[in-house]
């Protein structure tokens, strides 16, 4: 016996297949570029935090430094590295009352091309060594000078204060200049009234 075809179950034609297909492949187009673009602006917004957090955490441990520093010293290699070196109070003695040389640390900063690094010692680093500064901690990259002649830092009164003036690449959000002046807020030696800088330089 032969079942009957009813006329409403022949399916779907080639026709309203290819529309189907079509319509999908458009669909997925435009989803997709809306997860490319997504995917895009979340890598801009990583790298230009990390920009910003870099340049903020060298402007904190500068600050930090230069607050609590006794003496600056500011040396320019041959090759453009400028160091800047501090006899700084040691933090984790900060409580403390009495200001031995044991209660003090030596800090040096190196602004080389587009970085920023750091070193610590309890003995005197040298401002002279341009490739142990490759050895030391990276705290900021894709930092720039505010302008050509202008160093990212450049020590000021007699060694009592630092001039922070740099600018920073956040991708497409376009440069972030931060210029600041840093004060110590220890005071000269009460015997000779000169800036206390030994054994750090």
């Amino acid at each position: 016996m032969r079942a009957r075809l009813n006329g409403n179950d022949d399916g779907i034609t080639l026709v309203e297949l290819l529309i189907y297909i079509l319509l999908a492949t458009i669909v997925g187009t435009i989803v997709a570029s809306i997860l490319i673009n997504s995917l895009r602006v979340q890598v801009q917004i990583q790298d230009a935090s990390a920009a910003a957090q870099g340049s903020f955490l060298a402007a904190e441990a500068l600050g930090t430094a230069v607050r609590d520093s006794t003496a600056l010293s500011e040396s320019v290699l041959p090759d453009g590295t400028v160091i800047l070196r501090t006899r700084s109070l040691d933090p984790s003695v900060e409580s403390t009352t009495t200001f031995g040389p044991e209660n003090f640390v030596c800090y040096a900063f190196a602004s080389t091309g587009d970085e920023i690094r750091f070193t610590t010692s309890d003995t005197a680093i040298s401002a002279a060594d341009g490739s142990a500064v490759q050895g030391w901690t990276l705290i900021a990259d894709g930092v720039q000078r505010t302008a050509p002649t202008n160093p990212v830092f450049a020590v000021l009164d007699g060694g009592t204060a630092l001039r922070l003036a740099l600018v920073t690449e956040l991708g497409d959000g376009g440069p972030q200049q931060l210029t600041t002046t840093i004060r110590s807020l220890q005071a000269n030696d009460p015997v000779t009234g000169e800036r206390v800088s030994t054994p750090c330089f």
